[in-house]
This record gives C-alpha cells, structure tokens and sequence, in this order.
C-alpha cells in the first residue's frame, strides 16, 4: 500500500486542504517557525517569502518537492534543491495584480493629500517584469506617462525605450519591482541609494513594494531625518522583518507590513499553480473546480481617464487602513508584524484583466 504523501505547509497558504485529495496529509505551521524537525518525514514543503529554503533546513530530509506560493525566489537556494535533486515550482505572477492595485491605491492617497490628480502625472517604473509591465497597462489606461527602466530587459530588448535608472528622479512617482539580487551585472540590493534619494524632493512619491533591502532602510532614515526636502515614502517591504526599523517607519506616508500582494484572489492563485505542480508531480488529482471559483473577479472595474480615479481607487481599497493597522500596534513588533499578516482582512482584487496585460 502506497504511503500517503506527507507536505508540510506555511499557514497563510490557504485552500490545501480543499484543493488536494483527503489522505494527503498536511501540518501547517508558521512560516517563520519550520524547522529541520518538521520536515525530517515530509516529501513535499510548501512555503512563502519568510521561510528560508537552504540545506540547513532540507539536508537529510525526505523532502522531494519543494513550492513557494510566491513571485519571488530570494529566500530559496535553488543551487541546493537541484544539486540534491529536489523538484521545484513558483507561483509567477499570481499576485501581480494585487500589488498593482496596492501601489495605484498608494498613490490615490498621496495625490489627495498633495490636491493632485492623476492628471499629467509621470510615473517611474523600475522592473518591468509582470508587475512592473502590468502597472505600465493599468497607468496608461488611466491615461498617465510611463518611464521604464529594466537593465536587463534593455540588454536583451535594446530597441524599447527604457531609462537608466537616474534617469527615473525625473518622474512624479517611482515605484520599484525588482527581484532581490547581490551578484550579477545589474544587483538590486541598496539600489535606492543615498545620491538617489538626495535627487529628489517633497514633491514626489517613492514606493517600494519589492524587497526590503532595495532600500538600505538605515540611509534612508539618515537621510529623512536630515533633509526636509525629502520625498514621501510608502513601504510595504522592509529590511530584517518582522523586526523593522520603527524609525523609519514613522517618516513614511504610508507604512505597511508586506501585504501588497496579499488580496485573497492572488493568494489562491499561488495555491492553483502549486497544486498543478503536484499533480503534475506525484500523479495526484486537484480539486481545479473549486479553485477556479475561489480567483474569479466579480464586477471588475475598468479605468478610464475621465474617471473619478483617486475616490474609486480608494474605495476599492483603502490603503490606510493597512497602515493604520501597523502603526496601531507599533509597541508589539516584532511579534504584532506576522500576527498582522496572518490575520490580514479579506481584501478582494478589483481590477478588470486588459488585453495588452497579457
């Protein structure tokens, strides 16, 4: 008789259960908690972006199959899993739409307080891979300038017209999508560097919904605390989470703690792309009915310029009760950090998919 196959899970990967066949057993844990001990018998283990995946955790394990519900990969040795021939999978794009919809509401909220519209607004774009070229779709059906810069898309794709990153201070509006690298011809670690802050001013918006450490979080409070001259900053990532700077959190216009890709329709498309891993994996079959209901987007909206932007913007997502929530509890992180993603309210995607997002 076939042992049933044992998958040790993060907690906020929701729907497993549902998803994949009754004697597939799963223990779900918080992320930043799985150890060695837990997955010493498990041959499938499922995380998000807090757990890091290494031989440390895996070495000696009956680990077979490895899945990030998550767009990025910085917290997985990849290196390891193919040397210790462990499968891997990803979730690509799952919830691009959601961080979209968080960095339009981010900037909703900073032109109503700046009296501006979305009117001859320019906005930088740096990465433009799913969510930076998904965001380019959505702000140009708003009717709003676009500034592109992707060095590695450029090296590849010289005939678009990107900008080299100095170029961006040009713009009312930056906002940065790159994966987390140190190594390489273009390493975005500490990218937003010091010259580059100091290149803008109190006009202008800098959101960073990547990685934390795109931002070298202890300059940039340096340089706030020293300059009035300061653009405002929105930063759902941050460096050394759950224990963030609190400091520099006090001087952002919005501060969140690393939701924006946390609306539920994103989420449970993580799940589906993992779960047809597995099938694909194990021979196993998926509930693909019941996850197909669970990310389809009722009454979608899509944007036009002669709309209301900034009031609909808001009212299909509220962005400062996110910041709200993180400022509330300030005295309690780094604990109050996860307890306030694992507790995350329903938040629904609202944006109706455009033929030129694909």
């Amino acid at each position: 008789m076939t042992q049933p196959l044992r998958v040790v899970a993060d907690e906020n990967i929701p729907g497993l259960d549902e998803a994949l066949p009754h004697d597939v057993n799963i223990l779900y844990l918080p992320g930043r908690e799985i150890q060695h001990r837990h997955v010493q018998q498990a041959d499938i283990l499922l995380v998000r972006s807090i757990t890091q995946v290494n031989a440390d955790l895996l070495k000696g394990t009956s680990v077979k199959f490895v899945g990030t519900a998550t767009i990025g990969l910085d917290h997985i040795d990849r290196d390891y899993l193919h040397h210790a021939g462990i499968d891997f999978a990803y979730a690509p794009g799952s919830n691009a739409q959601s961080v979209v919809e968080y960095v339009l509401a981010a900037m909703a909220y900073w032109l109503q307080q700046d009296k501006k519209s979305f009117q001859d607004l320019t906005v930088g774009i740096v990465g433009v891979g799913r969510i930076g070229g998904l965001l380019q779709t959505y702000l140009q059906q708003m009717g709003v300038r676009c500034l592109l810069c992707d060095p590695p898309r450029q090296a590849q794709q010289p005939e678009l017209n990107f900008y080299p990153l100095q170029d961006m201070v040009e713009a009312d509006v930056i906002s940065f999508h790159v994966p987390l690298t140190d190594t390489g011809l273009w390493p975005t670690k500490h990218m937003i560097t010091q010259s580059f802050l100091s290149s803008l001013k109190t006009d202008q918006l800098l959101v960073n919904s990547a990685r934390g450490a795109v931002l070298d979080n202890e300059m940039a409070l340096a340089h706030v605390k020293n300059n009035s001259a300061s653009p405002a900053l929105v930063l759902d990532v941050w460096e050394n989470e759950p224990r963030i700077n609190v400091d520099l959190m006090q001087h952002c216009l919005l501060a969140t703690p690393h939701i924006a890709g946390y609306a539920i329709e994103g989420k449970w498309r993580a799940t589906q792309m993992l779960c047809q891993a597995l099938a694909k994996r194990f021979n196993v079959s998926v509930n693909s009915t019941h996850l197909d209901k669970r990310i389809q987007v009722s009454d979608s909206w899509v944007p036009h310029p002669n709309d209301d932007l900034l009031a609909r913007l808001q009212y299909y997502y509220p962005i400062v009760r996110d910041d709200t929530a993180l400022r509330s509890v300030v005295d309690e992180l780094p604990d109050s950090f996860d307890k306030l993603r694992k507790s995350y309210p329903t938040r629904h995607e609202f944006l109706a998919p455009l033929p030129s997002s694909g």
